[in-house]
């Protein structure tokens, strides 16, 4: 008796895995060109998240964003894809027209950006201001020149276009790590980018200069997101070689695992951590997982999170992209433009309606909706090209 429920376990085991592998097969991705739809897959589900999770109350939508209150937000991803695009492309323009080249469309980019941050940061200050935003910041407008200056210098951020001045910085800085990449110095880099992270943690001001008065998405904590990316992306080659080195089902299913083991903290506000660290479970969580200093906790869980994400869209890449690739491939595809105009959206919808908090079932369904038409009518401008010849892709 034993052995035929041996027997029948065995094959219905042998079963599971055929039928996984035959859809790993059918469904994974297979490259069609140079450029890696995954990863502009994965960076406009950044997008989506961010355009959920910036406009309207509390709705169901955010308990599949992660509502920004998750150990990791679309923000690290956004940064982080960015650098390893830009690690890949750059290395490809070094090696077909130079080093000198690379580095000047490097600054090129980086002006591009600067002009967009600055812009758009006034525009977005005094609008919000009259319309009467919450987020407004009337004691830092109440000078023009004065702010003014702080913008043209980038030593002050604002809601909302906060991420797009640490990118501005973050390229700025990005031909000093090619430099260091090219040379062959990617070690000295990696040191570096920690050295700084270890020395914000400990000493924000010190780390902060010159830009100290930058308290959210500061360049100093946030580049180890970038740099670790521009690095991956530099050296795409060899690390997608290792990678595919190793077992692949076994480090999907550690991944998966470490995975609920942070979703378990953060549905359970840290009270599973309750037995290790004590009562003060609220100053551990600040301390470990706090956002913007990026706590070590944060780094943990990218280095989940992220090559979970990309396993799962490699693997489900077929019914992802037929579900799914019609909005978040053009969103990704045009990222700066989308994360850009979903601007204007949020000043809109507050100029327009009342923040519904979300606290009863109608709210949130009002709310889903109003995210929905948002996310959707930011396709439909991609889709259109609205302003293309204008704002920067």
């Amino acid at each position: 008796m034993a052995t035929q429920h041996n027997q029948g376990y065995a094959r219905a085991t042998q079963w599971q895995q055929s039928w996984l592998s035959q859809a790993a097969q059918r469904w994974m991705y297979r490259e069609a060109s140079k450029r890696d739809l995954r990863l502009d897959f994965l960076r406009g589900l950044c997008i989506f998240i961010m355009v959920v999770d910036h406009i309207g109350g509390y709705s169901p939508l955010r308990e599949i964003t992660g509502g920004n209150i998750f150990f990791v937000s679309a923000a690290e991803g956004f940064v982080f894809i960015s650098g390893l695009l830009l690690g890949g492309v750059y290395r490809r323009i070094i090696e077909r027209e130079g080093f000198r080249s690379a580095l000047l469309k490097a600054l090129r980019r980086a002006r591009t950006l600067y002009i967009l941050t600055v812009t758009l940061t006034f525009m977005l200050a005094y609008i919000t201001w009259w319309i009467g935003a919450p987020w407004a910041k009337p004691e830092e407008i109440a000078n023009p020149l004065t702010f003014a200056l702080h913008l043209l210098t980038l030593r002050t951020s604002y809601p909302f276009t906060d991420v797009l001045a640490l990118y501005t910085l973050l390229i700025i800085g990005a031909p000093l790590a090619l430099g260091l990449l090219y040379r062959g110095w990617t070690w000295a880099l990696l040191a570096g980018s920690w050295a700084l992270w270890l020395l914000y943690q400990i000493s924000p001001y010190a780390a902060g200069q010159p830009l100290p008065t930058i308290h959210s998405f500061h360049p100093a904590a946030w580049q180890i997101y970038f740099v670790h990316a521009m690095a991956l992306g530099y050296h795409r080659q060899r690390v997608a070689a290792w990678f595919h080195s190793l077992s692949h089902r076994a480090l999907f299913g550690w991944l998966a695992l470490l995975f609920g083991v942070l979703l378990a903290i953060h549905v359970s506000s840290g009270a599973l951590l309750a037995p290790v660290v004590g009562d003060n479970v609220g100053g551990f969580m600040q301390a470990v997982f706090l956002k913007n200093p990026v706590r070590v906790g944060r780094l943990v869980a990218a280095l989940i999170v992220f090559p979970l994400a990309y396993m799962v869209v490699t693997y489900c890449w077929l019914p992802l992209r037929n579900v799914m690739g019609w909005l978040l491939l053009p969103l990704g595809q045009n990222s700066l433009y989308s994360y850009t105009m979903h601007l204007p959206i949020i000043v809109l919808w507050v100029a327009l309606f009342a923040s519904i908090p979300g606290v009863t079932t109608a709210q949130q369904v009002l709310n889903a909706l109003t995210q929905l038409v948002a996310v959707l009518l930011l396709w439909l401008m991609v889709r259109s090209r609205f302003l293309f010849g204008i704002v920067p892709r």
